[in-house]
This record gives C-alpha cells, sequence and structure tokens, in this order.
C-alpha cells in the first residue's frame, strides 16, 4: 500500500470528481440546499482552481496504490468576512476535505490534514479554519480532536 499526497492535474478530473460527488451525497443527507449529486462536473473544479488563483489555494489529491481516494483545499489568504467590525486580517482555510468509503481508517484524511497545515505553515498564516456543518458531528470531532476550536457559530431558524 502506497499513500501519496500531491497537488491536483487536469488528468486527475474523473477519480477527483468521484470523491467529490462521495461528498456532496454525505453532505445532502444532513443538509438539504446542496446541489444534487448528477450536477457536480467540471465547472466545480473550474470554480476551485479560481479560488485557488484569488486566495494562494492548492487543491491536494491523496492517492493509493495510484487511485484518487481524498482530496483537500486549502488557501492561504482568506480575507475575513464574517467579523465586519474587527480588525482586517487574513488566515487559512481547508474548505473541503474528503475520503472515499474505501480508504477510511488507513490515516488519509490525517495526512491530507497534515499536508493543509503545513501548506498554510509555510505560507506565514496565523491562523487556520475549517467549516463543519452543524448536523455533521463526526467532522467535528474529528477536527476538534486536531486541535480545531469553535471561533465564529451561525445559528440558523427555518420559517
Amino acid at each position: 500500500m502506497s499513500l501519496n499526497i500531491r497537488e491536483f492535474r487536469e488528468n486527475d478530473a474523473a477519480q477527483f470528481l468521484e470523491v467529490v460527488r462521495y461528498l456532496q451525497a454525505y453532505e445532502l443527507a444532513i443538509y438539504d440546499r446542496m446541489k444534487p449529486v448528477e450536477a457536480i462536473g467540471s465547472w466545480y473544479i473550474q470554480t476551485l482552481q479560481e479560488q485557488c488563483q484569488r486566495e494562494n489555494g492548492y487543491i491536494l489529491v491523496s492517492e493509493l496504490d495510484s487511485v484518487i481516494v481524498g482530496f483537500a483545499t486549502i488557501f492561504t489568504k482568506v480575507p475575513q468576512r464574517e467579523e465586519f467590525d474587527e480588525l482586517d486580517f487574513t488566515y487559512g482555510l481547508i474548505s473541503h476535505i474528503s475520503v472515499s468509503p474505501q480508504a477510511r481508517g488507513l490515516g488519509v484524511g490525517k495526512q491530507l490534514m497534515q499536508a493543509c497545515e503545513q501548506r498554510a505553515k509555510d505560507a506565514g498564516c496565523k491562523w487556520l479554519r475549517i467549516p463543519a456543518l452543524g448536523r455533521n458531528q463526526q467532522a467535528r470531532a474529528i477536527y476538534e480532536h486536531l486541535g480545531f476550536e469553535e471561533q465564529y457559530v451561525v445559528l440558523e431558524k427555518c420559517l
């Protein structure tokens, strides 16, 4: 078993989108305002690449024996958006992370998180953030285990 984390390449698109669609299906089950799985296509990759250019980011993929089994996106120059009355600052953001079912429990997610954290450190980030859906208790528990703490919480009421 050979695990490798590297930057996304254009010829990764088909395998990459399979992992993205898995994440989309998982999140759609707990948050009903997501696009349908079948709507996820090449536009998704283009959108991430454009954000990478704006916010000094990277799309990382995890390969297990030459098959993409996970991915993460890290942006290292994200301007603060929620804290409107505070000082201007930038931070690192892991905006997406997913591991395919066949690679769960093999340390793929942890290695992706470590790679993202290293990219953020190398870019001089002082803070690193990762969003999670409020109902995604599994992800929140993993992130807290890795040292993340709640900093900004948005509560919502359905009307």
